[in-house]
């Protein structure tokens, strides 16, 4: 007998393609036609939901993606939801320190009257430490007072090619700046000369005061030279020289295990260890194929060595090598990172900082010119500094003690940044003397699709914690969004407060704001999303947080009451009820079939009183279907 036609309103059929049964519902008493199935719909997300940072308000019903400690760094384009939440895509904002978010710290611009600005480097003299810096082949003296530079009518007879150092020996102290081919000039602050290169003076590459009575310099063809006056130069020889195959870039003073002096030299091929006493050159454990863009700059910081390539930055430590650079996960943005190369690696007391050259020639991509920019690392992850805004060559950076200043040239402007003079804290930046910070700021997240790929949300606000510091009018902070990188920005409507009202005036102190996506009345459906928060100085921002939820993607849920006290098409109550046990413990998904419509549902349970409590099985059954979709 063929199975119940399903157009029936009084049967269903119910189980796997191949072995369906057909079953008779149980009608409501005095209702004939009246069946005992009910439909429900299902919500497919739990409420309240937190993703990432547990310390922002979040929503009690909505899910709430919070960041509060974006200490880990830049670099991630795409989230995995409650694993990188302490990472961000890109910002100008200072975001090092947990809950404290403000403007970064000004880059004060000077531009010289010709050529290109290179850091000289510091000089003691009368009394004071002075800073020194070259533009084109001219040296200038930094005035602090006036933040000016004089020229000191001194001239160059090649430009540099490396910052200088300062170094007396058994000698005059003098600054030394290396002029590659040229040789090199020195400076005493009221004398000033330029040694040219010879076959007893060298060609000067870069220099490095080494156990604080040598100066050593490398020349432009891989040798090593000593100097204990500054004056009379000694070569290593072959010993002390680079092989012709490697351009060595670089050289700085580190301890071997014993905590003995040891010079170090970075090369395109790799880091070397140089022993004078030997003098004995040695290649280290850190070694990669030659290439123009690697082994350009090292550095010692923290008492680990860290030596770049191209984006990458190694940290290595007694044969243990780490990679910890700025093209790590998604690294910098395009704009910041097509064909660079990081050429200048300098310590400081609360990070590392890189000069970052970026491509000015359009070798890439010709509509796409990219930037230079300084960023810093803080032994935790890198944030942003500086960016050059159009295409530039920079030249190097250098830590000066004049007045604490981080310094770098960028074509013929001089660049610097006032730094702290201690290791700074989260509260030290909230009251600050605003013409240090930058006026704006701003802070993109990168995307998240919360765990959830290809399932739709639906995002209802942004919520976050801010405050105008010094009780100034402050503008309110400007909340945008957008899908993929190719989309516009969307600005959030707000602020309003938690109550959905719009908030009139100007930046409170420690208030909670919140902005609608689109509008009060409408949310944004996304698979994924990137937020944007951008301020003015001096507010700060405390945290930051989406609030959404996932659309529920259309499962329904059928209670039927099925009829097992007669044979129904020649089953019998037994078998049809050890074929409801049969579809929840053994087949996973079958077809549920009323009224001509097939379903693909998951029998969930079953419910019910046999008619006899004795071997009559015969009864009612109550059973729940969850209809089942091939995505979330």
């Amino acid at each position: 007998m063929p199975l119940a036609g399903s157009a029936d309103p009084g049967t269903i059929v119910l189980g796997p393609s191949n072995a369906r049964m057909a079953f008779k519902l149980a009608q409501a008493t005095g209702n004939d036609g009246a069946d005992l199935i009910t439909v429900s719909q299902m919500s497919a997300y739990q409420p309240g939901v937190t993703i990432g940072s547990p310390n922002v308000e979040s929503h009690p019903v909505l899910a709430t993606w919070g960041i509060a400690d974006l200490t880990g760094g830049l670099g991630v384009a795409d989230h995995m939801a409650g694993v990188t939440d302490n990472r961000y895509r890109y910002a100008t904002a200072d975001v090092r320190r947990t809950k404290a978010w403000t403007c970064r710290r000004k880059t004060v611009t000077t531009t010289g009257t010709a050529g290109a600005f290179w850091p000289a480097g510091d000089l003691y003299y009368s009394g004071n430490v002075e800073m020194y810096g070259v533009f084109g082949t001219d040296l200038h003296l930094w005035n602090e007072s006036s933040d000016t530079w004089t020229d000191t009518t001194h001239n160059l007879t090649a430009a540099p090619v490396n910052t200088g150092v300062a170094f007396a020996g058994t000698g005059t102290l003098k600054l030394f700046i290396p002029m590659g081919a040229s040789g090199y000039a020195t400076y005493t602050g009221a004398s000033f000369a330029n040694v040219a290169a010879s076959g007893s003076v060298p060609a000067a590459k870069a220099f490095c005061v080494f156990g604080n009575s040598n100066l050593i310099c490398l020349a432009t063809n891989g040798q090593l030279w000593s100097s204990v006056d500054g004056t009379t130069w000694v070569s290593y020889g072959s010993d002390g020289k680079i092989d012709a195959a490697l351009t060595a870039n670089w050289l700085y003073e580190d301890r071997d295990a014993m905590g003995n002096p040891v010079l170090m030299v970075v090369t395109t091929g790799g880091l070397f260890a140089f022993d004078p006493a030997g003098p004995t050159l040695y290649q280290q454990d850190l070694q990669f194929p030659n290439h123009p863009t690697q082994g350009l700059t090292g550095c010692n910081w923290r008492g680990t060595q860290y030596i770049a390539a191209g984006l990458n930055v190694f940290n290595y430590t007694g044969g243990n090598i780490g990679s910890m650079g700025l093209d790590r996960d998604e690294g910098l943005p395009p704009e910041l990172s097509l064909r660079s190369k990081i050429v200048t690696l300098v310590p400081e007391l609360n990070g590392l900082y890189a000069l970052v050259q970026g491509d000015p020639y359009g070798a890439v991509v010709t509509d796409v010119l990219v930037q230079s920019s300084v960023q810093e690392w803080t032994g935790y992850g890198w944030h942003s500094v500086w960016e050059s805004g159009t295409p530039v060559d920079v030249s190097r950076l250098y830590v000066s003690g004049a007045d604490h200043r981080l310094w770098w040239g960028a074509g013929n402007n001089a660049h610097t940044v006032r730094l702290p003079i201690a290791q700074s804290n989260p509260r030290q930046i909230l009251f600050y003397d605003d013409t240090d910070y930058d006026d704006t700021a701003y802070l993109r997240t990168g995307h998240t699709d919360m765990g959830m790929p290809g399932t739709d949300k639906l995002g209802v606000s942004v919520g976050l914690r801010a405050s105008g510091n010094n009780g100034v009018d402050i503008a309110f902070p400007v909340v945008k969004y957008r899908r993929t990188e190719a989309d516009s920005w969307t600005t959030c409507v707000g602020p309003k407060d938690a109550n959905g009202d719009t908030i009139i005036g100007y930046l409170g102190t420690e208030t909670t704001y919140f902005y609608w996506m689109d509008s009060a009345f409408e949310g944004v459906r996304f698979d994924d999303i990137e937020l944007e928060v951008s301020w003015v100085k001096p507010a700060y921002v405390q945290w930051l947080a989406l609030y959404f939820t996932k659309l529920i993607s259309g499962n329904r849920a059928w209670t039927v009451t099925l009829d097992l006290t007669n044979t129904f098409e020649d089953v019998s109550p037994e078998a049809m009820e050890a074929a409801i046990d049969g579809y929840i413990t053994t087949n996973n998904i079958v077809d549920f079939i009323y009224r001509d419509t097939t379903y693909k549902v998951r029998v969930a349970s079953w419910s019910g009183a046999d008619s006899s409590g004795r071997g009559d099985t015969r009864g009612m059954r109550s059973v729940q279907l969850i209809e089942v979709h091939d995505r979330p």
